[in-house]
């Protein structure tokens, strides 16, 4: 019996179906733009949470009071968008943005909190050294506690990854 080397019709579907829930993960995201080179490079990703209202990481906003964000539609045509930072906070490394009503119903991240141990499974999409929307599916590898003063502790994981070289 010869096994053919391409996918059956239920192994496409399947893949097509998770083709889909990638690009349903993408469109929750924004990309945190540093343009001050002169070419728009992804720095930071963000979450729409509502509406208009996006959750990032404090220390992509450097102290700035308006940021520049692309959308990935926004981005294959170079397009930035600007959004407002209404709040900060340092100790917890969140920020939340407030963008201008554009028309378009952005679909909201759903942010699960559940990661309790190694192993567990996750879904990162990023924009490492500039590589927009560069999507990873990996594991926890290590849960850990970074020091700090007394109550402001953080808890971190590490995620894992297969690699190719």
């Amino acid at each position: 019996v010869s096994q053919s080397r391409y996918p059956s019709d239920q192994e496409i579907s399947s893949v097509q179906k998770r083709k889909i829930e990638i690009e349903k993960l993408r469109q929750t995201t924004i990309a945190i733009i540093d343009s001050s080179q002169g070419v728009n490079i992804p720095v930071c990703t963000g979450v729409w949470i509502g509406e208009s209202v996006i959750l990032t990481a404090a220390h992509c906003i450097n102290d700035e009071l308006i940021i520049k964000y692309s959308t990935p539609d926004d981005y294959e045509s170079d397009k930035t968008r600007t959004a407002t930072v209404v709040s900060v906070d340092n100790d917890i490394d969140l920020a939340l943005l407030l963008a201008p009503s554009d028309g378009i119903n952005h679909p909201v991240a759903i942010i699960s909190t559940e990661i309790t141990s190694s192993g567990d499974e996750l879904d990162i999409i990023g924009h490492p050294v500039g590589y927009a929307w560069t999507y990873m599916k990996g594991n926890v590898s290590a849960i850990r506690e970074l020091r700090g003063p007394i109550g402001k502790e953080k808890k971190v994981f590490q995620a894992s990854a297969p690699c190719l070289s």
